[in-house]
């Protein structure tokens, strides 16, 4: 054998050695803290060349298979398995004084992959499923997904889902608001601005019918909630547009402040008027201020006067 043909061998078993060991599971640790007598404090970390993830969530002891609470307060060995829908983490290590850590296996739920591949949901990469096993989303949230007709998820969305704790009944609930198909990814901007069906009604019943997912999450953002709106109803503000709610919100037009102007100019001032003088910075004149003009700028004017004199 020639020297630049076992030269070749020699590249070719290393790059095979090194493809091996690229699709290899990756390193996965855990974490275990006691909290309470119910619940722990679980860390699970993947150290991969293609992607590193980490999780922190506070569950159920009980949902560590396998493990005690007399585990974790004791020095020793321990194990424990975590089965979510998507797949389940094996895992072993060491406990001592109520903290324990070691390495995990995470098998694929065979039957998850399946139920992804005849709904024709892009197969996850390895690492997708790590993140897709400690979100917990279950099959039950894709079925009312198909069944709302909001389309396929991609795996990310169905993480995001996961994470959110997004329900069926929260998707069948809110999918179709206020006659407006809503995308996924709403589902998820919902959950994070606390965006509730019960809030979508009493927009309605005040007048905001029409509202779709992106102007329920500037609401949200603004804090241009139902009691907000009545009490600018109250003030004989009713069907203000959602571009001039969201001014009045930003520079500060609060139900307060449309009192005091209304008290100082004797009139009611129109949405933009109220805007304008806020953006001109002028303020209702308070009880402070009122006595600070009396207390102290009427001896200045009287010496002004006397000079003029």
């Amino acid at each position: 054998m020639s020297r630049t043909v076992f030269t070749a061998l020699l590249l070719l078993a290393a790059s095979h050695s090194t493809a091996a060991a690229a699709q290899s599971d990756p390193e996965v640790r855990f974490e275990v803290r006691g909290q309470d007598d119910d619940y722990v404090q679980l860390r699970i970390r993947r150290n991969d060349w293609e992607d590193n993830g980490s999780w922190n969530q506070r569950i159920a002891l009980a949902d560590l298979k396998g493990m005690t609470r007399a585990d974790i307060g004791r020095d020793g060995p321990v194990s424990f398995a975590y089965v979510r829908p998507a797949g389940r983490f094996d895992c072993r290590g060491k406990a001592q004084d109520g903290w324990a850590n070691g390495s995990c296996t995470l098998t694929v739920n065979e039957a998850f992959d399946k139920y992804l591949a005849d709904h024709k949901i892009e197969r996850p990469k390895r690492y997708q499923y790590f993140s897709l096993t400690m979100s917990g989303v279950d099959s039950d949230v894709i079925d009312a997904l198909v069944r709302e007709g909001l389309g396929t998820p991609t795996i990310d969305q169905l993480v995001g889902l996961g994470v959110f704790r997004i329900t069926p009944d929260f998707i069948r609930d809110m999918a179709h608001i206020n006659g407006f198909k809503v995308a996924i990814r709403d589902l998820v901007q919902f959950k994070i601005f606390k965006i509730t069906p019960e809030s979508v009604r009493a927009y309605a019943a005040l007048g905001y019918r029409n509202l779709g997912s992106n102007d329920l999450v500037t609401f949200s953002i603004h804090r241009i909630t139902p009691d907000y709106l009545r009490e600018l109803a109250d003030l004989g503000y009713r069907d203000v547009p959602a571009q001039m709610l969201v001014q009045m919100r930003i520079f500060g037009v609060t139900p307060t402040y449309i009192r005091s102007m209304r008290e100082r100019t004797g009139e009611k001032l129109s949405p933009e008027a109220l805007v304008k003088r806020r953006l001109t910075g002028m303020a209702p004149r308070t009880d402070w201020a009122r006595t600070w003009q009396r207390d102290w700028r009427g001896p200045f004017d009287r010496d002004r006067r006397n000079r003029r004199d």
